[in-house]
């Protein structure tokens, strides 16, 4: 009896193991993970509250960027393609998605869309 409970025992924490482990390898496995953290990080604080679901599953785009786009922190980067990083907010039907520019070269905010 007490082998079956030593195993069941184990089983249990291989698979608690497992689980966690897997969670991780879903987000080492996502290339843009570095440029949508650059984005996140850059946000608010009610920027971050405002995030439908998890910041890990924002968009990303590859777009040619304007000061008529959005605000742009650095004008080097204007007509350039860039990064945009879109995060779903809770307020979209009222301002819309929150849109973050992030350079290609350099993986760092250049700006922000403008929002409604």
């Amino acid at each position: 009896m007490k082998k079956i409970i030593v195993i069941l025992l184990l089983l249990s924490i291989t698979l608690v193991f497992v689980s966690c482990n897997s969670s991780n390898l879903s987000n080492a496995n996502n290339p843009n993970l570095p440029i949508i953290q650059a984005a996140y990080d850059s946000l608010s604080v009610s920027e971050k509250k405002e995030i439908n679901g998890d910041w890990r599953d924002a968009n990303v785009d590859e777009r040619v960027v304007t000061k008529r786009n959005g605000s742009l922190t650095d004008p080097n980067y204007d007509g350039k393609e860039v990064y945009v990083v879109t995060f779903s907010s809770k307020r979209s039907n009222v301002l819309g998605d929150i849109s973050v520019y992030v350079s290609k070269d350099k993986k760092k905010v250049i700006g922000k869309g403008y929002r409604e």
